[in-house]
């Protein structure tokens, strides 16, 4: 009789352990998953790089502050809303960074003549 209640107690013993092995197995999933979840970054955000656009050059040749003619381009240069604009010396660069905007005025005109210039001196196209 001891022998048949140990098999059963045994048996019991058993189912038990197997049980509890599953439900911890299943509450163990239910963690990891909500902490993936938790953590989780689209994948687009994770491969995608950020686009950086270098400044272009303004390309002027008078620096605006002084008016004069810049013998060396790429001397003296202040970068200013993606574009880099050439000046004569760095008192003129601080000038610049006080007021930008008048500056970059008179960039644009600059450009504009030069511009203007170029079309008026080039031939016209005959038909």
């Amino acid at each position: 009789m001891f022998k048949k209640v140990g098999i059963v107690v045994c048996s019991l013993v058993a189912l038990f352990l197997v049980a509890g092995v599953v439900l911890a197995a299943e509450e163990a999933a239910t963690e990891v998953a909500s902490t993936e979840e938790a953590i989780s970054v689209p994948v687009a955000a994770e491969v995608t790089p950020a686009v950086v656009e270098a400044p272009v050059n303004a390309g002027n040749m008078v620096c605006p502050v002084t008016g004069m003619k810049i013998d060396e381009m790429g001397k003296y240069t202040v970068e200013y809303q993606g574009k880099v604009y050439n000046l004569c010396s760095e008192t003129c660069k601080e000038a610049f960074l006080k007021d930008p905007d008048t500056y970059v005025s008179k960039v644009n005109d600059e450009l504009a003549a030069q511009e203007s210039a170029t079309e008026e001196a080039a031939p016209a196209e005959t038909k």
